[in-house]
């Protein structure tokens, strides 16, 4: 289980369009934590973002909820799950929310497997009638 500090974390709210690749999560999380009104606009380097991001993940403690993330690729998951080797624990949680199924189908991809060791809690919410 992922218990965040007493204190209450802001939510940042991740809606990677397509082509839901690396790229396109980098510049969601940049956008969303808002490092564009701090460190103006995403460097061109993804790495350099990236290197941003997890400053600031580990800086103030955070929620961080994708949605849609069964859409997102292999390449951008993988992305993800490597930024929470360099986060404090407690300062941080991530949410992948998905549709029932499709969501667990990526998790299941061969290069996900360590991911799926990180997965703690599955909720299901019926699909609107």
């Amino acid at each position: 289980m992922v218990q965040l500090s007493d204190e209450a974390p802001e939510v940042a709210w991740i809606d990677s369009k397509a082509p839901r690749d690396r790229a396109a999560a980098v510049e969601a999380l940049y956008t969303a934590l808002p490092l564009d009104s701090a460190h103006g606009p995403r460097p061109r380097r993804l790495a350099d973002a990236e290197n941003l991001i997890v400053a600031e993940l580990t800086r103030t403690p955070r929620l961080v909820v994708v949605l849609g993330a069964h859409e997102l690729r292999t390449v951008a998951l993988e992305m993800l799950y490597g930024m929470r080797a360099h986060l404090v624990p407690g300062k941080f949680a991530w949410v992948l929310a998905g549709r029932s199924g499709e969501l667990e189908n990526v998790l299941a991809r061969p290069a996900l497997v360590s991911l799926q060791s990180s997965v703690f809690l599955r909720h299901r919410v019926p699909e609107p009638a």
